[in-house]
């Protein structure tokens, strides 16, 4: 998270999920250990679609184009899996925060 925080122009507000109303954002412990989420006022993203929605949101046409491209098949398929390693290993991964290896609540 840090390494986006400091490489984004754009970068949403975040809440350890450890910390978040799960209730009151209406996600099982499930869903946000597994992946991350990008609420909105219209929608959720999780996983992938996520990290897309979050660089669309970017003020530079290069990120919003990566942005389109992790969401449209069959990249998404690809971006999906390749999500889907990084989320089991994040704990190891530089730039993380102590979050990411913090345990179920």
């Amino acid at each position: 998270m840090d390494w986006l925080r400091s490489t984004l122009p754009v970068m949403p507000d975040t809440i350890p999920y450890q910390q978040a109303d799960l209730d009151t954002l209406a996600f099982t412990l499930e869903e946000v250990a597994e992946r991350v989420w990008l609420v909105t006022a219209n929608q959720h993203y999780g996983g992938h679609l996520a990290i897309s929605a979050m660089l669309r949101l970017q003020p530079h046409a290069g990120w919003r184009f990566l942005g389109w491209i992790l969401a449209t098949p069959p990249f998404a398929t690809a971006a999906a899996v390749g999500y889907s390693f990084i989320a089991r290993i994040r704990h190891r991964l530089p730039g993380g925060t102590p979050a990411c290896t913090a345990p179920l609540r």
